[in-house]
């Protein structure tokens, strides 16, 4: 499932005028299913957002699972 909901974020995505609401709801059903990628795209969204506080949680999750970025973990520590 996990695979599958990363397969239709990638769909939206790709489609000339993205439903970025979409994606998130199909990064979120994967995320909770602990796939790393989907919870490091959910931490790179909400950074871009500035919604701090979850991009924060998402990389955490995304770091237990080995996702490393420091990067993105600085700039989300300069921002909280």
């Amino acid at each position: 499932a996990p695979r599958a909901a990363m397969r239709m974020v990638r769909e939206v995505i790709k489609r000339e005028k993205p439903d970025i609401d979409s994606a998130v709801i199909w990064w979120l059903r994967a995320a909770e299913q602990d796939e790393w990628m989907a919870q490091r795209d959910l931490a790179y969204y909400y950074a871009d957002i500035q919604d701090w506080k979850q991009a924060k949680y998402w990389l955490k999750r995304a770091k237990k699972n080995g996702y490393k970025d420091k990067e993105l973990q600085k700039r989300i520590r300069r921002n909280l």
